[in-house]
């Protein structure tokens, strides 16, 4: 469970920007993934590289030497492919408000290995109403199930609105979700509302603790 966080304005999102050095033109896209294990950071940078006049933040903390090793190599592969256009800033004090100013957060990796199967990152990103794109076939894609009043909607103003984006961990894949994306406000303010909602129904502490309470008292039943 995370304390919901609240929703930047954009007054609040460009004082970011400025506050952490980042370009304050062209959509952000921010990566808060791990640099060793699972493709997801390269998945990343290949993809973004094809998306014209767009910034990414890789935002990763080296757990290990090898992880060294690996940035070295992603940032010698962001050079080529996209260079000018990605930012290395590491482990942060700076995460919220670094994840309310993005546009969309981005963790399409294969594997989970080493973080959580809900990264709190990604949920502290949704409850600042930020679209939040993840892998298919990973426990993080559970995050795009679509929020309880959405799931029983049938004529509400949200409907079947999923609450991140679950996507093949593959280039064409993730370059085609990050372009509709960025291209389209209204799907990414969607995406975002739906994402703060689940947050405040499923894994703000309130509801967690209820749940579980749920649970001990059906098995002690």
């Amino acid at each position: 469970a995370i304390t919901p966080l609240d929703v930047p304005t954009a007054k609040e999102r460009r004082a970011a920007r400025a506050r952490l050095q980042l370009p304050m033109d062209g959509a952000l896209i921010v990566y808060p993934g791990d640099l060793e294990f699972g493709h997801g950071a390269r998945t990343t940078i290949e993809a973004f590289a094809r998306l014209p006049d767009a910034h990414l933040v890789m935002a990763c903390r080296r757990k290990t030497p090898e992880a060294r090793v690996k940035e070295d190599e992603l940032r010698r592969l962001a050079r080529r492919r996209a260079p000018g256009r990605v930012h290395w800033i590491g482990e942060t004090p700076h995460v919220h408000a670094l994840l309310g100013a993005a546009d969309v957060i981005a963790l399409p990796t294969d594997t989970l290995f080493a973080k959580m199967d809900y990264p709190l990152v990604l949920l502290e990103a949704m409850s600042q109403e930020r679209a939040v794109v993840v892998a298919e076939h990973t426990p993080a894609a559970e995050l795009a199930v679509p929020a309880p009043e959405d799931a029983g909607a049938e004529d509400g103003a949200h409907g079947q609105e999923h609450a991140a984006a679950a996507v093949p961990p593959d280039v064409d894949a993730l370059e085609a979700t990050l372009r509709r994306l960025l291209e389209n406000d209204d799907e990414r303010a969607r995406i975002g509302a739906a994402g703060r909602r689940a947050v405040l129904q499923r894994f703000s502490p309130g509801p967690m603790a209820r749940a579980y309470e749920a649970l001990y008292e059906e098995l002690l039943t």
